[in-house]
């Protein structure tokens, strides 16, 4: 598996998980993010590696210096962290008990595909270069 210092692994086929990278390519100024689907090779393959299931697709992931990874709410507050600027905020979530953050966390989850149905992904040719697989 190649090596990347910020990647974000995301369920490639949901609108509202695509909504979602689509934000972040937008506020990702400094293009630090790598992006990759959890179907793809590169998610496939950490998921295989980190011995999580391959088929489940609910949680979001966030590799960090090709060394550590985080999910769920723990994920979502890496990500935007790591944006910089007024987005380093978001650190504050952490004074709620990871417990219940990653319960809203799953609830959002299981109901993403009914929040935002049908959201393709269009990332711009400039943006592109940001995507793994």
């Amino acid at each position: 598996m190649e090596r990347y210092n910020k990647v974000v692994l995301y369920d490639g086929e949901c609108g509202f998980c695509s909504f979602w990278v689509q934000w972040l390519l937008n506020m990702d100024k400094q293009n630090t993010l790598k992006f990759a689907s959890l179907q793809g090779e590169y998610g496939q393959s950490f998921l295989k590696n980190k011995g999580l299931n391959v088929t489940d697709f609910d949680t979001i992931y966030f590799i960090k210096d090709n060394e550590y990874f985080y999910e769920k709410s723990t994920a979502i507050i890496q990500i935007v962290n790591s944006l910089g600027g007024i987005f380093k905020l978001i650190v504050l979530l952490y004074i709620i008990p990871r417990f219940i953050r990653d319960a809203v966390y799953m609830v959002i989850s299981k109901n993403r595909k009914k929040l935002i149905n049908n959201n393709c992904l269009f990332p711009t040719p400039k943006q592109r270069h940001q995507f793994i697989d």
